[in-house]
């Protein structure tokens, strides 16, 4: 899916009024999938870039909060 197109622009309306209609406890998984959707659209091959980095970043997140 490119930016410049009609496509991107209905996928963007779409997550941003789902973004506000849904509580703030539930907005980080609509944008965890919508981006994953956007990757899948865009090549299959960048979804297991997106999931190791997400896993990663999740795991140091809860690494650090135990720290403190």
């Amino acid at each position: 899916m490119a930016f410049v197109s009609y496509e991107f622009l209905a996928f963007l309306l779409v997550t941003a009024v789902l973004y506000y209609v849904l509580p703030g406890r539930f907005q980080w998984m609509l944008l965890l999938a919508a981006s994953l959707l956007f990757y899948v659209s865009s090549g299959a091959r960048y979804v297991t870039y997106i999931l190791a980095t997400a896993v990663t970043i999740y795991g140091l997140a809860v690494i650090l909060e135990r720290i403190r």
